[in-house]
């Protein structure tokens, strides 16, 4: 699972129940995207949800990090 970041007041009760729901099942992760976008508001459409070219990038590289580190 992949946690968010998103500029809207439900942001943090969904994070948190992702950690719930992965702390439940052992072969679950949460790939935290939310603290690894933390700062980088270049990477995001003035709406602050989407992602622009170079986010976009990034976000794929912190998913391809994530999947690596548990083969």
């Amino acid at each position: 699972m992949v946690n968010i970041r998103v500029p809207k007041d439900w942001q943090d009760s969904v994070n948190k129940t992702l950690s719930e729901v992965a702390d439940e099942y052992s072969n679950t992760k949460v790939i935290d995207w939310f603290s690894a976008s933390e700062g980088k508001r270049e990477y995001f459409y003035k709406d602050g949800v989407h992602l622009n070219t170079e986010g976009s990038k990034y976000y794929a590289s912190v998913m391809m990090d994530a999947i690596h580190s548990n083969e």
